[in-house]
């Protein structure tokens, strides 16, 4: 857990961040004319290590508030 003044913050919420910009940026500036194999497994590792991530946050902030 990350503490900003009073809040908590899951660690996994920084990974889902990376993640989540990351698909932005292959979304938006990475790609290419057309689609690839390459570009689609790449879209899916990233959109299901967002996934797992974004759900492992949940999970955390789950279990600290009860």
């Amino acid at each position: 857990m990350i503490r900003i003044r009073r809040s908590l913050i899951p660690l996994q919420t920084t990974f889902a961040i990376f993640f989540g910009t990351t698909l932005v940026a292959l979304l938006i500036f990475l790609r290419p004319p057309e689609i690839t194999s390459l570009f689609a497994f790449a879209l899916a590792i990233n959109v299901a290590a967002l996934v797992i991530f974004v759900y492992e946050a949940i999970q955390t902030l789950k279990s600290t508030s009860t």
